[in-house]
């Protein structure tokens, strides 16, 4: 019971938290926006580009960054998010069902008073859940120590896009290399308009029944903010042990990363489907190498890995042990590796002339499960 009442405390200090920094940007919006982006769907970019700069300004990271990545930490982040969404829901729907309930018994003029109230209440839920979904997402960032950059925030509209099946992510297609072609080719700026846009129609339809949307405002939105924050907490563990991986390399040469590059390829596509969070952790890392390099990647992300093999064969000596380490590390960072992306490591070990131990992948994997991370690169070189 005690325990009940000091997490119920401890949600509703957050909470107060939030509401003060809410309160501060409200200022800033009332400065930044208009009319007209909310009827073109632009308002999602310019929020987006505010709350990124703002959370860095005012350097909200510090928290979220000092209770480390591990899985109580992180569900912490997402769950007080989705509490904080279905009560957003639950009071924009008591307000909007007031309003219609009052305006039917009214009549006449109650209704040119019920409208614009109504629509002031659904817009003002939207901008809000939708600051509660970013500051979220960039909680999560900062657990693993990543942040997404204010001049080029397309991971992060990508995530968002994928949860409301927007823009690439509209019909569900095969997750190739094609694919990866017309993402890296996406525009940040107009996938934000195109979600700006679904969110406000799905804002209003949430709220359309009166009573009904008491119900399904509130539910709608929890599932949503879970559905979001599963999704950016499986990006940034893969992003996080990627940069790892890559750091761990650059030392070896840009061949060397850009074969860890194709290995992640290939373990991701191990079972037949490349997920959407890999899509989009691939497509960054791509936008961060040169052109060269995008070149040579996107012509070698093909379906089977034989050429990749070959290519391991002549890496240098010196190189193998800790290429092979980094492949551990990608795969682990789903936190389960499975059976096929484990043939792909054994087939990578002989290629490079090394053994394949699968407790090292079993020690990351619990790392990964546990704390978010995997241990120390060289850790497990070198033991």
């Amino acid at each position: 019971m005690a325990e009940t009442l000091q997490a119920c405390a401890e949600t509703l200090s957050a909470s107060r938290s939030t509401l003060r920094q809410l309160s501060d940007l409200a200022h800033h919006l009332g400065q930044e926006f208009a009319l007209e982006d909310f009827r073109t769907g632009h308002w999602f970019n310019r929020l987006m580009s505010l709350y990124l700069r703002y959370y860095d300004t005012h350097e909200l990271r510090s928290a979220p960054e000092a209770r480390g990545s591990g899985a109580e930490a992180t569900e912490a982040i997402i769950h007080r998010a989705c509490i904080e969404a279905a009560l957003s829901g639950t009071g924009s729907a008591t307000v909007t069902t007031g309003v219609s309930v009052y305006a039917a018994q009214s009549g006449g003029l109650a209704w040119l008073l019920a409208v614009p109230i109504s629509g002031l209440t659904i817009g003002g839920e939207m901008l809000l859940r939708t600051l509660l979904h970013l500051r979220m997402a960039c909680d999560l960032a900062s657990a693993f120590g990543l942040s997404f950059r204010p001049d080029n925030p397309s991971d992060l509209c990508n995530l968002h896009c994928l949860v409301f099946g927007v823009g690439p992510w509209e019909a569900p297609r095969a997750l190739d290399r094609d694919f990866l072609h017309q993402m890296e080719g996406s525009e940040a700026e107009e996938m934000g308009r195109s979600l700006g846009s679904r969110l406000m129609s799905e804002s209003l339809m949430r709220n359309a029944l009166p009573f009904a949307s008491l119900l399904t405002s509130s539910i709608t939105s929890w599932r949503r903010t879970r559905q979001l924050g599963d999704t950016v907490l499986r990006y940034v563990r893969r992003r996080r042990a990627l940069e790892d991986a890559f750091a761990s390399l650059r030392r070896h040469g840009t061949e060397a990363v850009e074969l860890l590059l194709e290995g992640a390829w290939f373990l991701f596509i191990a079972d037949d489907w490349l997920d959407p969070e890999e899509a989009t952790v691939l497509t960054w890392l791509l936008r961060d190498a040169s052109t060269d390099s995008q070149r040579r990647l996107l012509e070698r992300f093909e379906p089977q890995d034989s050429g990749w093999l070959e290519r391991l064969r002549s890496v240098p000596p010196q190189t193998r042990k800790p290429l092979m380490q980094a492949l551990l590390v990608v795969s682990a960072s789903s936190a389960e590796s499975s059976p096929k992306e484990k043939r792909v490591l054994a087939r990578a070990a002989r290629a490079l002339g090394t053994r394949y131990e699968p407790w090292r992948l079993e020690t990351l994997t619990r790392d990964f499960s546990t704390k978010g991370r995997g241990a120390g690169l060289g850790e497990h070189v070198h033991s």
